[in-house]
């Protein structure tokens, strides 16, 4: 008994080291067999917009179930309608947008070079929504990528066929669409940190460097805390969290205030606040303190296996974890 215990502590202290190897104050993965990045200086960025599958099971399916079809045409709306918006902040090159029949044409065409960037996707299996992909895909690339895109726990793997360049991971409570967990804000700012990313690997930066800064970015940030309000969700409050240990976990300017007030910040990218993202990133998840007008992490809160956590929620260890990242201990 004693040996199996010793055995399942053992275990979890490896879970706990793996956890750690992806930070989310870095939240994109990028792909280090795509080097060619001054395709971006030419090539123009294509946008799917999801269309309802057109297959015949798939169709069989959603006839079968009205409701759940219903539920699965409000989340695609709400999908592409984050997406669009989210766009409007990428300014590396022009942006088209194209349909998920189209998309589909140009993953089958290996004579053309095309960009495309994707939110979520139809699986195998129905709808299957993994994470924000920018993909290469075309005869300027050797398409054979083979590897998958994991979030939080196994999920599809990526067409081998696609050529991820970076990806932006998202995943929902489990029987739950993206739009029931995610908010447009979350689009944007996987969009802003794609760029940044893209934007740097095009600067001849490497992935560890790129990392590297973001890091030492943060452990500076405790200058922007005091100057900027932090916007809390009252929905996301843990609710063992009062208000008045709000003040004493982070002394810095703060208020609580309802989701619309926070999309509303971030879309207008508002100098004057700051707001707490929760982000995925492969199986590790935490939450990041974001600087609404750039998008920038100043400060993050990283789970581990000996915090007790509510999921999404914002929890007394999560306001300590950004103090004490931003004072760069």
């Amino acid at each position: 008994m004693r040996f199996a215990s010793f055995l399942l502590l053992l275990v979890l202290a490896s879970a706990s080291l793996r956890a750690q190897i992806v930070k989310v104050y870095q939240p994109i993965v990028g792909s280090a067999q795509f080097a060619n990045f001054d395709r971006f200086t030419r090539e123009p960025l294509l946008v799917v917009m999801e269309d309802e599958p057109s297959d015949a099971a798939s169709q069989r399916r959603m006839a079968k179930d009205p409701k759940e079809a219903a539920l699965f045409r409000a989340d695609l709306a709400a999908r592409n309608e984050a997406l669009r918006a989210a766009v409007k902040f990428w300014t590396l090159t022009k942006v088209e947008f194209i349909t998920s029949a189209q998309a589909d044409a140009h993953y089958r065409d290996k004579e053309a070079s095309h960009l495309l960037l994707r939110l979520g996707g139809l699986g195998p299996h129905g709808i299957t929504v993994t994470s924000m992909v920018l993909s290469a895909e075309g005869k300027p690339e050797k398409l054979n990528f083979a590897g998958s895109l994991q979030v939080f726990a196994n999920d599809v793997p990526e067409d081998a066929r696609r050529r991820p360049v970076a990806s932006a991971s998202f995943a929902p409570h489990p029987n739950s669409y993206w739009s029931q967990t995610y908010f447009t804000s979350d689009a944007i700012n996987a969009v802003q940190a794609m760029q940044r990313y893209v934007d740097a690997r095009m600067h001849q930066q490497k992935d560890k460097d790129i990392e590297e800064a973001e890091l030492q970015r943060i452990r500076q940030s405790s200058l922007a805390l005091t100057q900027k309000t932090l916007l809390l969700d009252r929905a996301r409050l843990d609710a063992e969290l009062p208000a008045a240990q709000i003040a004493q976990l982070y002394p810095y300017p703060v208020q609580v205030v309802e989701r619309a007030v926070i999309e509303a910040a971030v879309a207008t990218a508002d100098p004057r606040y700051l707001y707490a993202r929760y982000l995925t990133v492969y199986r590790n998840h935490g939450y990041q303190l974001v600087d609404a007008a750039s998008g920038q992490a100043l400060a993050y809160a990283q789970f581990n296996l000996m915090r007790n956590i509510a999921l999404g929620h914002i929890q007394d260890w999560t306001l300590k974890e950004f103090v004490r990242t931003a004072a760069g201990r």
